[in-house]
């Protein structure tokens, strides 16, 4: 408002002339409309976009739809009475105003105080998709002195609907590795880990190797007018070897990315350590039909796991083998068994040999020494889905070193650690050590009490048969030459010489003889005992 004086002359033909002076107020009134952060250049070429996102059944907004309104900014100024109105007019349905934390549904065309709009907050809600271009307008309109602005904008579709991280399933130099839920149940890879079908998703792990320059490829769907966008994700969370993606050229062909499946890179390499992490992807777009840009859906949580390489045998990784990784055995090795973090052979394996020793709960079989869950004293089968599902507070989960050996064996190739089983006949009688679930321990055998052995777990140190029993052979995991034992230990990588100084006892003449001409045995040899029975050590060869 700004006081005006005009001044005004009036000449007749006769050349006489008059003049008058009027002072008054005057008023010139700006409106302005804007839509998210498009500027006054662009807001009724290119317009905005607001994001399609379509109505739960019932016409119920979905939390995806309310993270997608979009901001629309209406002004007029200077401060007009408060009989002043606007008109504003925008279509049925897409625009709300929000008022004390409430939103409320405004008509398609309705009048509103002029004074009281920067009181409210208005959004626009795409659940009307466009059929072209910049279709959509939202007017406002000062009655009064008719200034009037408008903006317009495109309800768009365009978001992810399949992610594939393992997308060539006969190889994993670049993307995930072929992974299962357990022997029994399998992961379906074709339409990728997450997808998106009628509005119901499917979102399924997926396990690196480390030190790894992967790609993701991606499908989309977008309203039949876009032709390209460039599209991106940024990762959220604490995402481990997940990271955001590359802005990728997208091209679409009747409203579906062309090709359907686009690759795309990751901004870094996978960890260099052992890992299980959740992350989101945040999709967006740029440069939609060569204009603006506009956010997409987003995708997640990711749950990605790091290993240190390939399973090794027994596990396999053609995919669709039952003997596939599986998550189950996953979270055992990496979360429960401690082998998150570690980024070595040694540490990994120390990880999981100390918590089967000391933190699984079980107990050696103190009576007869039998095997539980592996099949035979050079390897065999190993029941592995029931051995990490084993409980200290049944009766039955009793464990010897052969259990216990195969438990690290197939943890620890798993995790892709060349851990071999190793099988020491004979091996005789033992120093005073940690025996799992028992404690310190010389005289392994003292629940059998029909054998007349010594009832405590230490007896003398230089009693032995019948008073104190020994391992007539004794299995444990070795990689490379060192040692890893989580029956007698824990014994974390320690030489193969050291661990059998440290554990047999030969302090007398009837100890050393009970362990003389003991040797370890590796995978591929075979042994007899004294029974005269033949032992081949062939390790673990299965898992179930």
């Amino acid at each position: 408002a700004e006081g005006l004086t005009v001044a005004a002359t009036i000449t007749n033909e006769c050349g006489s002339t008059a003049s008058a002076t009027c002072t008054t107020n005057f008023t010139v009134v700006k409106v302005d409309v804007a839509i998210g952060d498009v500027g006054e250049d662009k807001e009724e070429t290119e317009g905005a976009f607001v994001q399609y996102v379509p109505d739960a059944p019932g016409g119920q907004w979905t939390p995806e739809g309310t993270n997608a309104l979009v901001n629309v900014s209406i002004m007029c100024e200077p401060e007009l009475p408060t009989n002043e109105m606007v008109s504003i007019a925008a279509p049925e349905g897409a625009l709300y105003a929000r008022l004390n934390g409430k939103y409320y549904a405004m008509p398609g065309e309705f009048d509103f105080p002029a004074h009281s709009l920067t009181n409210v907050e208005f959004f626009l809600h795409g659940h009307d998709e466009s059929s072209t271009m910049t279709d959509k307008v939202v007017t406002v309109t000062h009655g009064t002195s008719g200034a009037k602005d408008v903006a317009k904008y495109t309800s768009v579709k365009l978001r992810v609907t399949n992610i594939k991280f393992n997308h060539d399933t006969s190889s994993s130099d670049n993307d995930a590795i072929n992974i299962r839920r357990s022997f029994a149940d399998s992961i379906d890879v074709s339409n990728g880990e997450w997808f998106e079908s009628n509005g119901v998703v499917t979102n399924e792990p997926f396990c690196y190797t480390t030190n790894c320059a992967v790609t993701v490829r991606a499908r989309f769907e977008a309203s039949g007018f876009i032709t390209s966008a460039v599209v991106r994700a940024t990762c959220a969370g604490v995402a481990g070897s997940l990271s955001s993606l590359l802005p990728t050229n997208v091209v679409f062909s009747g409203g579906v990315s062309s090709p359907e499946y686009v690759e795309f890179k990751m901004t870094s390499s996978t960890l260099t350590r052992i890992d299980r992490s959740e992350g989101t992807l945040s999709w967006s777009a740029d440069k939609v039909n060569g204009q603006s840009g506009c956010t997409m859906n987003a995708s997640g949580p990711h749950l990605v796991y790091t290993i240190l390489g390939e399973p090794k045998p027994p596990w396999k990784s053609a995919y669709g083998e039952q003997e596939n990784a599986w998550t189950n055995a996953l979270e055992f090795a990496i979360v429960k068994a401690g082998a998150g973090g570690k980024s070595t052979d040694k540490d990994a394996l120390s990880a999981v040999t100390t918590y089967l020793h000391s933190g699984h709960g079980l107990t050696y079989d103190t009576k007869r020494g039998r095997a539980r869950f592996i099949s035979d004293a050079g390897g065999g089968n190993m029941r592995l889905g029931d051995y990490i599902k084993a409980s200290p507070t049944r009766s039955t989960d009793v464990v010897n070193c052969y259990d216990q050996a195969g438990g690290i064996c197939s943890l620890g190739t798993l995790l892709g650690i060349n851990a071999k089983y190793a099988y020491m006949n004979p091996f005789g009688y033992i120093n005073i050590v940690n025996i799992v679930g028992v404690g310190q321990c010389n005289n392994p055998f003292f629940g059998d009490i029909s054998r007349q052995y010594g009832t405590t777990p230490v007896v003398g140190q230089d009693l032995i048969y019948p008073l104190r029993s020994s391992f007539g052979n004794h299995a444990f995991a070795k990689v490379g030459n060192d040692v890893f034992d989580s029956c007698a230990g824990p014994v974390c990588g320690v030489n193969e010489q050291q661990y059998i100084q440290d554990t047999i006892d030969t302090s007398t003449n009837a100890e050393a003889a009970e362990a003389a001409g003991g040797r370890v045995y590796n995978v591929g040899e075979s042994c007899h005992l004294r029974s005269g029975v033949q032992i081949d050590v062939i390790g673990v060869t299965n898992v179930y």
